[in-house]
Protein backbone atom coordinates (compact mmCIF):
# COMPACT_ATOMS: atom_id res chain seq x y z
CA UNK A 1 0.00 0.00 0.00
CA UNK A 2 1.80 3.25 -1.03
CA UNK A 3 2.51 5.53 1.92
CA UNK A 4 1.60 9.35 0.72
CA UNK A 5 3.95 12.21 2.13
CA UNK A 6 1.93 14.76 3.39
CA UNK A 7 4.33 17.98 3.87
CA UNK A 8 2.34 21.05 4.98
CA UNK A 9 4.25 24.27 5.57
CA UNK A 10 3.11 27.78 5.02
CA UNK A 11 6.31 28.38 3.30
CA UNK A 12 7.71 25.22 1.47
CA UNK A 13 5.86 22.90 -1.35
CA UNK A 14 7.27 19.78 -2.35
CA UNK A 15 7.13 19.71 -6.18
CA UNK A 16 5.90 16.15 -7.49
CA UNK A 17 6.99 14.60 -10.59
CA UNK A 18 3.72 14.54 -11.78
CA UNK A 19 3.36 18.24 -12.02
CA UNK A 20 1.57 19.33 -15.38
CA UNK A 21 3.98 22.17 -15.27
CA UNK A 22 7.42 21.13 -14.42
CA UNK A 23 8.63 24.82 -13.80
CA UNK A 24 5.59 25.78 -12.21
CA UNK A 25 4.05 25.58 -8.58
CA UNK A 26 3.70 21.54 -8.03
CA UNK A 27 1.25 19.30 -5.89
CA UNK A 28 1.76 19.53 -2.10
CA UNK A 29 1.95 15.89 -2.14
CA UNK A 30 4.68 13.19 -3.21
CA UNK A 31 3.33 9.70 -3.83
CA UNK A 32 5.81 7.23 -3.09
CA UNK A 33 6.37 3.55 -2.33
CA UNK A 34 9.79 3.57 -1.33
CA UNK A 35 12.67 6.21 -2.45
CA UNK A 36 16.04 7.97 -0.96
CA UNK A 37 15.77 11.19 1.79
CA UNK A 38 17.13 14.07 0.32
CA UNK A 39 18.12 17.50 1.97
CA UNK A 40 19.49 20.83 0.23
CA UNK A 41 21.45 23.59 1.38
CA UNK A 42 22.98 26.39 -0.55
CA UNK A 43 26.38 27.43 0.61
CA UNK A 44 27.15 29.33 -2.43
CA UNK A 45 27.53 33.18 -1.26
CA UNK A 46 27.21 34.94 -4.79
CA UNK A 47 24.54 32.85 -6.17
CA UNK A 48 20.53 34.14 -6.11
CA UNK A 49 17.63 31.82 -4.85
CA UNK A 50 18.13 28.65 -6.75
CA UNK A 51 16.47 25.36 -6.95
CA UNK A 52 17.51 21.41 -7.97
CA UNK A 53 16.03 20.02 -11.01
CA UNK A 54 15.98 16.25 -11.41
CA UNK A 55 16.00 15.03 -14.68
CA UNK A 56 14.01 18.64 -15.90
CA UNK A 57 11.82 18.04 -13.16
CA UNK A 58 11.90 20.93 -10.04
CA UNK A 59 12.14 19.33 -6.58
CA UNK A 60 12.73 22.50 -4.39
CA UNK A 61 11.33 25.39 -4.07
CA UNK A 62 9.42 28.02 -2.13
CA UNK A 63 6.32 30.74 -2.40
CA UNK A 64 5.38 33.51 -0.67
CA UNK A 65 2.21 33.71 1.56
CA UNK A 66 0.42 36.80 -0.51
CA UNK A 67 1.11 35.29 -4.23
CA UNK A 68 1.97 32.37 -5.86
CA UNK A 69 5.70 33.70 -7.05
CA UNK A 70 8.14 30.77 -7.29
CA UNK A 71 10.58 31.20 -5.47
CA UNK A 72 14.71 29.40 -5.03
CA UNK A 73 16.17 28.79 -2.34
CA UNK A 74 18.96 31.93 -0.84
CA UNK A 75 22.15 31.38 0.54
CA UNK A 76 22.30 30.04 4.04
CA UNK A 77 18.73 28.34 3.81
CA UNK A 78 17.99 24.49 3.19
CA UNK A 79 14.70 22.45 1.72
CA UNK A 80 13.04 21.44 3.77
CA UNK A 81 13.54 24.22 6.24
CA UNK A 82 13.10 27.52 7.59
CA UNK A 83 13.89 29.80 4.53
CA UNK A 84 14.69 32.84 4.49
CA UNK A 85 13.79 35.38 1.84
CA UNK A 86 16.73 36.67 -0.46
CA UNK A 87 16.84 39.73 0.52
CA UNK A 88 16.46 39.41 4.45
CA UNK A 89 19.73 36.83 4.69
CA UNK A 90 21.89 38.57 7.07
CA UNK A 91 25.23 37.70 8.35
CA UNK A 92 23.83 35.53 10.99
CA UNK A 93 21.41 33.65 8.75
CA UNK A 94 21.60 29.64 8.89
CA UNK A 95 20.25 26.92 7.50
CA UNK A 96 17.34 25.04 10.14
CA UNK A 97 15.82 21.69 9.15
CA UNK A 98 11.54 21.84 9.95
CA UNK A 99 11.49 18.93 13.22
CA UNK A 100 9.86 15.59 11.27
CA UNK A 101 10.89 16.57 7.63
CA UNK A 102 14.60 17.41 7.60
CA UNK A 103 14.33 15.46 3.85
CA UNK A 104 12.09 15.10 1.08
CA UNK A 105 11.48 11.47 0.22
CA UNK A 106 12.39 10.91 -4.25
CA UNK A 107 12.46 8.02 -6.11
CA UNK A 108 15.71 6.14 -6.03
CA UNK A 109 17.70 6.38 -9.29
CA UNK A 110 20.53 7.96 -11.25
CA UNK A 111 19.63 11.72 -12.41
CA UNK A 112 21.08 14.73 -13.92
CA UNK A 113 20.55 17.35 -11.23
CA UNK A 114 20.76 20.92 -12.45
CA UNK A 115 21.06 24.09 -9.99
CA UNK A 116 18.64 26.73 -12.32
CA UNK A 117 18.24 30.49 -10.66
CA UNK A 118 14.40 30.87 -10.32
CA UNK A 119 14.42 33.31 -8.14
CA UNK A 120 11.04 35.55 -8.86
CA UNK A 121 9.56 33.64 -11.66
CA UNK A 122 5.46 33.89 -11.44
CA UNK A 123 4.61 32.04 -14.73
CA UNK A 124 5.77 28.90 -16.65
CA UNK A 125 9.02 28.90 -18.53
CA UNK A 126 11.19 26.27 -20.26
CA UNK A 127 13.70 25.17 -18.73
CA UNK A 128 16.24 25.84 -21.52
CA UNK A 129 15.27 30.08 -20.60
CA UNK A 130 16.76 29.55 -17.11
CA UNK A 131 20.14 29.87 -15.79
CA UNK A 132 21.61 26.42 -14.92
CA UNK A 133 24.70 27.16 -13.24
CA UNK A 134 26.20 23.77 -12.91
CA UNK A 135 24.68 19.98 -13.84
CA UNK A 136 25.98 17.01 -12.76
CA UNK A 137 24.76 13.29 -12.34
CA UNK A 138 24.11 11.78 -8.70
CA UNK A 139 22.72 8.22 -8.03
CA UNK A 140 19.96 7.97 -5.23
CA UNK A 141 20.06 4.92 -3.15
CA UNK A 142 16.53 3.43 -1.89
CA UNK A 143 15.76 4.07 2.15
CA UNK A 144 19.32 5.77 1.90
CA UNK A 145 19.82 9.63 3.66
CA UNK A 146 21.61 12.24 1.12
CA UNK A 147 22.72 16.61 1.51
CA UNK A 148 23.59 18.14 -1.65
CA UNK A 149 25.13 21.33 -1.18
CA UNK A 150 25.40 24.00 -3.56
CA UNK A 151 29.02 25.43 -2.93
CA UNK A 152 31.06 28.26 -4.67
CA UNK A 153 30.17 30.99 -6.06
CA UNK A 154 28.15 31.14 -9.34
CA UNK A 155 30.44 30.87 -11.76
CA UNK A 156 32.32 27.78 -10.91
CA UNK A 157 29.31 26.08 -8.81
CA UNK A 158 29.86 22.49 -7.45
CA UNK A 159 27.58 20.16 -5.73
CA UNK A 160 28.61 18.20 -3.09
CA UNK A 161 26.95 15.36 -1.99
CA UNK A 162 27.24 13.29 1.07
CA UNK A 163 25.81 10.31 2.09
CA UNK A 164 24.12 10.88 5.51
CA UNK A 165 24.63 7.93 7.82
CA UNK A 166 21.17 8.29 9.46
CA UNK A 167 20.46 5.56 11.82
CA UNK A 168 19.02 5.24 15.41
CA UNK A 169 21.94 5.18 18.22
CA UNK A 170 22.24 2.39 20.36
CA UNK A 171 23.77 4.10 23.33
CA UNK A 172 21.30 7.04 24.25
CA UNK A 173 23.57 9.35 26.16
CA UNK A 174 25.76 9.70 22.64
CA UNK A 175 25.26 12.22 19.78
CA UNK A 176 26.19 12.21 16.15
CA UNK A 177 28.11 14.65 14.92
CA UNK A 178 30.18 16.00 11.79
CA UNK A 179 31.50 18.82 9.83
CA UNK A 180 31.00 19.86 6.70
CA UNK A 181 33.66 22.63 5.42
CA UNK A 182 31.62 25.70 2.94
CA UNK A 183 34.00 28.10 3.68
CA UNK A 184 35.37 29.89 0.54
CA UNK A 185 39.10 31.46 -0.03
CA UNK A 186 40.75 29.85 2.54
CA UNK A 187 44.57 28.77 2.02
CA UNK A 188 44.67 26.39 4.19
CA UNK A 189 41.52 23.77 5.55
CA UNK A 190 39.87 24.21 8.98
CA UNK A 191 40.42 22.63 12.54
CA UNK A 192 37.18 22.25 15.00
CA UNK A 193 37.39 21.77 18.45
CA UNK A 194 34.63 21.07 20.86
CA UNK A 195 34.35 22.10 24.30
CA UNK A 196 32.45 20.46 27.02
CA UNK A 197 30.31 22.76 28.82
CA UNK A 198 29.39 20.81 32.54
CA UNK A 199 26.75 21.23 34.67
CA UNK A 200 27.32 22.47 38.35
CA UNK A 201 28.06 19.02 39.77
CA UNK A 202 29.86 17.30 36.90
CA UNK A 203 33.61 17.21 35.90
CA UNK A 204 34.36 18.65 32.36
CA UNK A 205 35.69 16.33 29.60
CA UNK A 206 38.75 17.81 28.01
CA UNK A 207 38.05 19.68 24.84
CA UNK A 208 38.02 17.22 21.58
CA UNK A 209 39.29 18.24 18.39
CA UNK A 210 36.71 16.86 15.94
CA UNK A 211 38.11 18.11 12.45
CA UNK A 212 41.64 18.42 11.48
CA UNK A 213 42.86 20.10 8.49
CA UNK A 214 39.57 19.83 6.73
CA UNK A 215 39.77 21.31 3.45
CA UNK A 216 37.27 23.04 1.37
CA UNK A 217 33.82 21.00 0.30
CA UNK A 218 35.11 18.03 2.39
CA UNK A 219 33.11 16.62 5.11
CA UNK A 220 34.08 14.76 8.11
CA UNK A 221 32.27 11.15 8.53
CA UNK A 222 29.82 11.08 11.38
CA UNK A 223 31.05 10.65 15.19
CA UNK A 224 28.70 8.43 17.02
CA UNK A 225 30.91 8.77 20.23
CA UNK A 226 30.14 12.48 21.38
CA UNK A 227 27.96 12.57 24.93
CA UNK A 228 25.02 14.70 24.56
CA UNK A 229 25.77 17.45 26.68
CA UNK A 230 26.40 21.52 25.82
CA UNK A 231 29.57 22.50 23.98
CA UNK A 232 31.82 25.84 23.43
CA UNK A 233 32.41 24.96 19.12
CA UNK A 234 35.55 26.87 17.77
CA UNK A 235 36.55 27.02 14.06
CA UNK A 236 40.51 27.59 13.27
CA UNK A 237 42.61 27.91 10.43
CA UNK A 238 43.96 24.10 10.16
CA UNK A 239 47.67 24.23 12.41
CA UNK A 240 46.66 26.90 14.81
CA UNK A 241 47.80 26.55 18.12
CA UNK A 242 45.39 25.27 20.93
CA UNK A 243 46.19 26.91 24.42
CA UNK A 244 44.11 24.53 27.19
CA UNK A 245 44.00 24.98 30.87
CA UNK A 246 42.77 22.50 32.99
CA UNK A 247 39.05 23.47 34.96
CA UNK A 248 40.08 24.73 38.60
CA UNK A 249 36.86 23.14 40.00
CA UNK A 250 33.93 20.90 39.21
CA UNK A 251 31.33 22.46 37.16
CA UNK A 252 33.84 24.77 35.52
CA UNK A 253 35.25 23.77 31.65
CA UNK A 254 38.37 23.74 30.64
CA UNK A 255 39.76 27.30 29.20
CA UNK A 256 40.93 27.19 25.40
CA UNK A 257 42.40 30.00 23.27
CA UNK A 258 44.26 30.14 20.20
CA UNK A 259 47.34 32.53 19.65
CA UNK A 260 46.38 33.10 16.22
CA UNK A 261 43.78 31.91 13.52
CA UNK A 262 40.55 32.04 15.21
CA UNK A 263 37.72 32.25 12.12
CA UNK A 264 34.33 31.84 14.17
CA UNK A 265 32.81 29.97 17.40
CA UNK A 266 29.55 29.06 19.08
CA UNK A 267 29.93 30.05 22.30
CA UNK A 268 25.72 31.53 22.99
CA UNK A 269 23.93 29.09 25.47
CA UNK A 270 20.99 29.52 22.66
CA UNK A 271 22.66 27.23 20.04
CA UNK A 272 25.53 25.13 21.99
CA UNK A 273 23.49 22.05 22.99
CA UNK A 274 23.87 18.82 21.04
CA UNK A 275 20.84 16.56 22.47
CA UNK A 276 21.66 13.19 22.96
CA UNK A 277 20.10 10.82 20.46
CA UNK A 278 20.28 13.25 17.83
CA UNK A 279 22.17 13.93 14.57
CA UNK A 280 23.88 16.98 13.58
CA UNK A 281 26.30 18.73 11.52
CA UNK A 282 28.17 21.76 12.17
CA UNK A 283 28.46 23.60 8.88
CA UNK A 284 31.09 26.20 8.10
CA UNK A 285 30.14 28.76 5.71
CA UNK A 286 30.69 32.09 3.95
CA UNK A 287 34.11 33.58 2.76
CA UNK A 288 37.22 34.06 4.79
CA UNK A 289 37.55 37.67 4.99
CA UNK A 290 34.20 38.69 3.76
CA UNK A 291 31.77 40.97 5.69
CA UNK A 292 28.06 41.00 5.73
CA UNK A 293 25.69 38.19 4.57
CA UNK A 294 29.05 36.50 3.29
CA UNK A 295 31.26 36.73 6.13
CA UNK A 296 32.59 33.68 7.59
CA UNK A 297 29.86 31.80 10.12
CA UNK A 298 29.39 28.65 11.75
CA UNK A 299 26.75 26.87 13.58
CA UNK A 300 24.96 23.63 13.84
CA UNK A 301 22.23 21.78 11.26
CA UNK A 302 20.25 18.97 13.40
CA UNK A 303 19.60 16.37 10.37
CA UNK A 304 17.66 14.04 12.49
CA UNK A 305 15.28 14.44 15.70
CA UNK A 306 14.85 11.04 17.81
Amino acid sequence: MKKLLLILNSLILIFSSTSCEKNGIGDQTVDVTSGAYVSFINLSPSSPGINLYFDDTKVTGTYTVLDTIVLGIPFRSSFPGSITAWGSVVATTFPSASRGIEYFTYPAGTYTVDVIDTTYLSSYKPHSEYITYTSESVTLSDNKYYTIYAMDDTASMDLIVSDDDIVSLTDSVKTKVRVVNGLMNMSSGVDVWLVHQPALAENAMPPYKIASGLAYKDYTSFSDTITGANYYWYVTAAGSEAIIAAPSATGSAYSISFSSGLICSITSSTYYEIAAGSTYTLIVLGKYGATGKSNPYCNKFRNRYW
